[in-house]
C-alpha cells in the first residue's frame, strides 16, 4: 500500500507540476503578450499625436500667412506707416491685429529691431528673431518662425511692405501658452509641453499641461540635443512614452514633448494578471481532484500488476492479471499476462543461447590454440619440406626412393593447407586485399571447379554483370567457392546441377550495400538439427576418413574476416543454398588478379645474405640452400646477434632474411639497427604468426621489403631472394 500510497502522490505531485509550470508559462506569455500591445499602442498614439500636433500649428501658420500678405498690399497701413506717428502706427497695427485675429502685432525696420508693438512688454534678454526673418524676406515674400520674444513663446509671420520697395516690416504673432497645449491635449489626450531655450543652456517650459513642478523637472530631464531627448522616463512616480518633436520654423531651439502615462495605459495588464491569478488558483485546486481521482483509478490495476510480477518472479507463471478495458492499462495488463506466457519459452531460449556461446568459446578456443601453434608448426613443416626438396634433388630420377620423397613432400603440402584452414577459420591468416569484381574471379577459378566436380554434375554460372566491386582476398575468395562446391558435389553422389551466382544485395545485419555469392545445389539437404553445427570446427555429416570438417569453417572464417556475412537454406531432399555477402569497396578501380611479374629464370647468385632464425634447424636449412646456389650467407640466431655481426662486418651484405619474431630483439627493433648500420640494405622477412602480431612490423609497403609466410620451399625462398636482390 505504501508503494501505490507513493504512485498515487507522484501523480497528483506531476499533475500539480504540470499545472503549475503551464499557469506560470500562460500568465508571464500573456503578461508579455498584454504590455508589448499596449506599449505598441501608445506608440501609434505619440505618432498621430505628432502628426495632429503639426497639423495644428500649420494651420496657425497658414493663418497668420494670410493676414501678412494682405497687409503687404495694405495702402492705408502703409500710409500710417510713412506718416511716422508711432501712436498712429500703433492704433492702426493693433486694429489690424484684432481684425486678423493675432495676438501680437510689431513694425520692425530694415535691421530687425522693433519700433512699434501692439504689446507693452518690458525688454527681454533673449535676442530678437526678427533680424533673421528680415532677412529671410529677401528670398521669399513671407517668412515664418517660432521663438521666444519678451519670455513668452510666439508662433511669428513677417512679411514686407511694399511701396514699391520695402519700407518697413510687419510681424504677427500667435502666443503658445498652456491654453494652447490644453487644446491640443483635448485633442490628442497626451500631456504637451512646449520647451524653448534657457538662457545660460538648457530649458524652459514655455507652456505645458503639466503642473509647474512637473514641467520644470521634464525640462531638466531633457538633453540639450532634441534627437536624443529619451523615448521613456518616470515622472511623479509614474512611467511616461515620450515623443520629442522639433520645430521646422524655430531651427531646432524650440521643441515640443508630447507624453503619455504608460501606467495608466498598462492598468488593464495589471486587472488581468490579477484575474489570470485567480483563474489559475481554481484550475490548481480542480486538478488536484482530478488527480486524486485519476490516481485512485491507476493504482488499481498497477497493483494487480505488481501482485502478477512478484508472482511470476517466484516461478509461478499461471496467475493471470485482470484485463479492465482497452486502454493502456488495459494494455499493460495484457503485456504482463505474455510475459508470463513466455518467460518459460524465454528460459528455453536462454539455456539454447548458453549452449551456442559454449559453442562459440570453443570455436574461439580452437582458434587461438590454431594461431599458437601455426609458428612452431610452420617452422616444422619448412624443415621437412626444405630436407625433402634436398632428397628429391639429389636423387636420379629413375631411384625408386624418389617417389617416397614425393610422398613426404605431397603429405607435408597437405599438412600446410590444413594450417592455413585452421587460420582461416580462426581468422588468423594473412591477406592481401585489393578491389576485384567476384565475376572475375569465378570466371578465372572455373575450370578448377569444373575438374573438381567431375562429369556426373553440372556446374553452371549466372553472373549478374553489374555486380559491385569488393575489397577482398582473391585467392580466399577462391577458398571459399572450393569448399562450397566440394561440398556441393559430395551432396550430389548420382550427379545433379551446382549453381554459382552473384547479384547485388544489402548486408543482413546493417543494410549496407554489398556484393552477394551464391552457390546452391540439388543435393541431398542438411537436416535442420545439424544446420546450426555446421560452422563449427570439426563438425562434419560426411562418413570417417570423407572430410576434417574444417571445410565450412573454413568458408566461415574468411567471411566474417572480409567483413562479411553468410547464410544457408537448407532442407532434406531440396539440397542447399549457401548466401555470402561482401561489403561493397569504395569508390576505385577494380585492381588484376594477378600483379607478380615472371619468376626469374635463374635463383643463384653470389651475393652476402644474412640469416636470421631462432629456430636452429629451418636457420641451418635455409643457409645450406642459398649456399648451394652461390651465395655468401651468414647466420644470426637472434636479432641482437645479427646487430652485432654486422657491426664486425659493416659492409658487404646485400640482404637479410629474417624471423619476424624472435626472442631477446623483435624484427622490427633489428631491422631499425640494421638499417643504421648497414643503409637501406634490402629485407625479406618469413614468418608464421597472425596477423595480428604481424600488424606490428614492417610488410611489403616499401618496395626493399619482401615476406614469405611459413611454410614454404627452399626453391620459393630462393626466388623470393633473387626478385629482392634484382629490385623486381
Amino acid at each position: 500500500m505504501s508503494m501505490l500510497r507513493g504512485l498515487q502522490g507522484r501523480i497528483l505531485g506531476f499533475l500539480g507540476a504540470l499545472l503549475v509550470v503551464l499557469q506560470v508559462a500562460v500568465f508571464f506569455v500573456v503578461d508579455m503578450v498584454s504590455t508589448r500591445a499596449a506599449r505598441a499602442q501608445l506608440e501609434r498614439q505619440l505618432t498621430m499625436d505628432a502628426d495632429i500636433f503639426r497639423e495644428l500649428l500649420a494651420r496657425r501658420t497658414a493663418q497668420l500667412t494670410i493676414g501678412a500678405r494682405v497687409l503687404s498690399g495694405d495702402y492705408a497701413l502703409k500710409t500710417v506707416v510713412a506718416t511716422g506717428d508711432d501712436p498712429t502706427i500703433r492704433t492702426a497695427l493693433n486694429s489690424m491685429r484684432l481684425r486678423i485675429g493675432a495676438d501680437r502685432m510689431l513694425l520692425v525696420d530694415d535691421q530687425g529691431r522693433v519700433r512699434v508693438d501692439t504689446r507693452d512688454a518690458p525688454g527681454s534678454p533673449q535676442p530678437s528673431p526678427f533680424p533673421r526673418l528680415v532677412a529671410l524676406t529677401e528670398d521669399r515674400d513671407v517668412a515664418a518662425a517660432v521663438d521666444v520674444l519678451d519670455g513668452l513663446l510666439y508662433q511669428f509671420v513677417v512679411v514686407p511692405l511694399l511701396a514699391p520697395d520695402p519700407v518697413a516690416w510687419v510681424g504677427l504673432g500667435f502666443v503658445i501658452d498652456d491654453d494652447l497645449a490644453s487644446e491640443l491635449r483635448r485633442l490628442t489626450a497626451a500631456h504637451v509641453t512646449f520647451l524653448a531655450p534657457r538662457t545660460g543652456g538648457g530649458w524652459i517650459a514655455a507652456a505645458s499641461t503639466l503642473s509647474q513642478g512637473s514641467r520644470d523637472a521634464l525640462a531638466r530631464t531633457i538633453p540639450p540635443r532634441l534627437d536624443q531627448a529619451p523615448t521613456s522616463f518616470a515622472l511623479d512616480r509614474e512611467d511616461y512614452l515620450v515623443r520629442t518633436v522639433p520645430l521646422e520654423q524655430a531651427d531646432g531651439r524650440v521643441g515640443v514633448v508630447i507624453q503619455v502615462s504608460l501606467s495608466a495605459a498598462l492598468e488593464p495588464a495589471a486587472q488581468l494578471r490579477v484575474t489570470l491569478m485567480a483563474v489559475f488558483a481554481g484550475a490548481l485546486l480542480l486538478s488536484i481532484l482530478v488527480g486524486v481521482v485519476i490516481a485512485r483509478m491507476v493504482s488499481k490495476p498497477v497493483r494487480d500488476v505488481v501482485r502478477a510480477v512478484r508472482t511470476a518472479a517466484t516461478g509461478d507463471y499461471a496467475h493471470r492479471v485482470p484485463v479492465r478495458g482497452a486502454d493502456e492499462l488495459g494494455e499493460l495488463a495484457r503485456a504482463v499476462n505474455h510475459m508470463a506466457a513466455t518467460l518459460a519459452e524465454r528460459e528455453t531460449a536462454l539455456r539454447r543461447s548458453e549452449e551456442q556461446l559454449g559453442n562459440a568459446r570453443k570455436m574461439e578456443a580452437v582458434g587461438r590454440l590454431a594461431g599458437g601453434i601455426a609458428h612452431d608448426f610452420n617452422n616444422l613443416l619448412v624443415v621437412i619440406m626444405g630436407r625433402a626438396e634436398a632428397i628429391r634433388d639429389a636423387l636420379a630420377p629413375d631411384d625408386p626412393r624418389r617417389a617416397d620423397v614425393l610422398l613426404v613432400e605431397e603429405t607435408a603440402e597437405r599438412a600446410a593447407g590444413l594450417v592455413r584452414q585452421l587460420l582461416a577459420f580462426s581468422r588468423r591468416q594473412v591477406l592481401r586485399t585489393r578491389v576485384l569484381s567476384l565475376n572475375t574471379v569465378i570466371e578465372t577459378f572455373e575450370p578448377m571447379l569444373r575438374r573438381l566436380t567431375g562429369e556426373h554434375v553440372t556446374l553452371s554460372l549466372r553472373l549478374a554483370p553489374d555486380v559491385v566491386p569488393v575489397r577482398a582476398d582473391a585467392g580466399q575468395i577462391e577458398q571459399v567457392l572450393l569448399n562450397l562446391v566440394i561440398n556441393a558435389r559430395d551432396a550430389l553422389p548420382d550427379g545433379g546441377r551446382v549453381t554459382i551466382e552473384t547479384a547485388n544485395g544489402r548486408l543482413p545485419a546493417t543494410g549496407a550495400p554489398c556484393a552477394v555469392l551464391a552457390v546452391r545445389d540439388t543435393g541431398t539437404g542438411i537436416p535442420s538439427d545439424m544446420q546450426e553445427h555446421i560452422f563449427e570446427p570439426f563438425f562434419t555429416t560426411k562418413e570417417v576418413g570423407k572430410g576434417t570438417g574444417l571445410g565450412l569453417a573454413t568458408v566461415y572464417g574468411i567471411v566474417a574476416q572480409h567483413g562479411g556475412e553468410i547464410m544457408v537454406l537448407s532442407a532434406p531432399g531440396s539440397g542447399s543454398h549457401f548466401s555470402i555477402y561482401l561489403p561493397q569497396a569504395p569508390v576505385a578501380p577494380i585492381e588484376p588478379l594477378v600483379t607478380s611479374g615472371p619468376a626469374p629464370a635463374d635463383t643463384r647468385g653470389t651475393e652476402t645474405v644474412l640469416v636470421v632464425e631462432d629456430e636452429a634447424e629451418v636457420r641451418r636449412l635455409m643457409a645450406a640452400a642459398l649456399r648451394a646456389r652461390g651465395y655468401t650467407v651468414l647466420e644470426a640466431a637472434d636479432g641482437a646477434a645479427a646487430v652485432a655481426l654486422a657491426t664486425r662486418q659493416r659492409r658487404g651484405i646485400d640482404l637479410v632474411v629474417a624471423d619476424v619474431v624472435m626472442p631477446t630483439m623483435g624484427g622490427r627493433e633489428m631491422l631499425a639497427q640494421l638499417r643504421a648500420k648497414l643503409g637501406d640494405v634490402r629485407v625479406l622477412l618469413v614468418s608464421g604468426h597472425s596477423p595480428e602480431l604481424l600488424a606490428r612490423y614492417p610488410t611489403m609497403a616499401e618496395p626493399a621489403i619482401g615476406f614469405l609466410h611459413k611454410p614454404f620451399t627452399m626453391e620459393t625462398l630462393a626466388r623470393k631472394a633473387r626478385e629482392l636482390l634484382d629490385g623486381a
